[in-house]
């Protein structure tokens, strides 16, 4: 993000994980749609790109600003999946998961991991949240207080 690079897609099957090096770490992988700010051409800049269950409200307006706070609203829809086993917006048609993303608030993942500490579950809230400035700037925040 800080090179102006936006992912787009973030979801599980785009983290791999790499452990050549000792301990595994996390890999992002498939920048098939990922937007570079400095990009001479704007050829996705109408399109809905990502997918679905992953993808942020902006993303759906198809708004022509989608920044890195788009990639940390993935990211909160991706920890809710990891920690409580479903993805947020588990609905019956495309346009039912696109519109909850949207409009509708996700449910407090204590609800279905009552163990979870409250403010892990507030972290994920807010990287979740509809609008793009009141979610973490950084990934990094993110994690921070997940903790």
């Amino acid at each position: 993000h800080q090179a102006g690079l936006v992912h787009r897609d973030i979801k599980p099957s785009n983290v791999m994980l790499d452990s050549t090096r000792g301990a595994s770490r996390a890999v992002l992988t498939d920048f098939g749609i990922a937007k570079f700010s400095q990009a001479l051409t704007n050829i996705t800049a109408s399109a809905v790109l990502g997918t679905f269950d992953y993808i942020a409200p902006e993303q759906i307006e198809a708004a022509a600003n989608v920044n890195g706070r788009a990639d940390i609203y993935s990211l909160g829809v991706m920890t809710y999946q990891l920690l409580t086993g479903v993805v947020p917006f588990s609905r019956l048609s495309t346009g039912a998961v696109l519109l909850a993303h949207m409009t509708a608030p996700p449910a407090d993942p204590r609800e279905l991991t009552p163990a979870l500490p409250r403010s892990t579950a507030q972290a994920i809230q807010r990287a979740m949240a509809k609008t793009p400035n009141e979610r973490f700037a950084t990934a990094t925040e993110f994690v921070a207080a997940l903790a």
